[in-house]
């Protein structure tokens, strides 16, 4: 889609006063921060937009685009559900920021998901996350993909004791597979997530991140601090966990006391038949579980 398409479209948004819910797909369309500018204008007016969708994935917006959605998405001051999709755009550290800035003028929004794979952000950039969530009060329900980036521990330190200030938080959704959180990096993460009181759902995609045996055995020994989680999705894969690891897991999430909905992914780990089996049995004899998903 060109730079004239796109202005026609928001040529027409732009007649629609009362527009409250937007959802729009360019995916693999070539946008570049240019194309970007007439929509952005429309945007920046829609005061009245309460819910807004964006699928951005496979363009050229680079840093210079980033920056302008950003500002764009300063304007939609009452949105309160926002999803953007920006996989593979080559957005680093300036674009990222930018980006954050603009979406912490929607102070009304109780539900972001934000896809980031496979661009530029290391551990100083999502050190970020801090100033995006400090106010964010009213948040519920948040999503965050960030796999395929530069993430160490520092960088997951940083991004999970951000979380802490969404004081009402219950569901969240982290990918980072394919980073480098190593093992302390998995245990700033389960304390620091630990702290969020009203977690309920949690879903934590943590394949290729060298977690190893030291990052699980941190892992299980912070389940029983989950409270109120009822509904838990983790991967595991490919993370050079052993066969003691994989029994103390299964004995830390049968502390999770509330627990509904498990689905647990641990493929392609150095672990013996016996012990899967062992930790399967485990599995199914937490109290209140009324789905079991595993892949072993």
């Amino acid at each position: 889609m060109d730079q004239q398409a796109i202005s026609h479209l928001a040529s027409g948004f732009l007649q629609c006063k009362k527009l409250q819910k937007l959802s729009l797909d360019f995916a693999y369309c070539k946008i570049d921060a240019k194309s970007l500018q007439d929509l952005g204008a429309f945007l920046f007016q829609s005061k009245n937009l309460v819910k807004l969708q964006l699928e951005l994935r496979q363009n050229c917006l680079k840093d210079k685009g980033a920056s302008s959605l950003g500002t764009y998405l300063s304007g939609c001051l009452n949105l309160n559900d926002l999803t953007i999709h920006l996989v593979n755009n080559k957005i680093c550290r300036k674009g990222f920021i930018q980006l954050i800035q603009g979406i912490k003028c929607c102070k009304q929004i109780k539900q972001l998901s934000l896809e980031l794979r496979q661009n530029f952000i290391n551990y100083g950039d999502v050190s970020e996350f801090q100033y995006l969530f400090c106010d964010m009060e009213s948040l519920q329900i948040l999503t965050l993909g960030l796999s395929k980036n530069q993430i160490t521990p520092e960088g997951i330190k940083n991004l999970t004791k951000s979380l802490i200030s969404c004081a009402s938080l219950k569901k969240l959704a982290l990918d980072l597979i394919g980073n480098q959180i190593g093992p302390q990096g998995t245990q700033s993460l389960s304390v620091n997530l630990s702290e969020c009181c009203k977690l309920e759902y949690l879903m934590l995609w943590l394949n290729e991140n060298q977690i190893k045996a030291q990052g699980a055995q941190y892992l299980a020994s912070q389940f029983s601090m989950f409270q109120h989680l009822q509904h838990l999705q983790i991967w595991l894969g490919w993370n050079q966990i052993g066969n003691q690891e994989v029994i103390c897991l299964g004995k830390g999430l049968r502390k999770l006391k509330q627990l509904k909905t498990l689905i647990f992914m641990f493929r392609y780990n150095n672990i013996f038949k016996e012990n899967s089996i062992l930790l399967a049995r485990n599995l199914k004899k937490i109290i209140r579980l009324v789905k079991l998903n595993y892949d072993l």
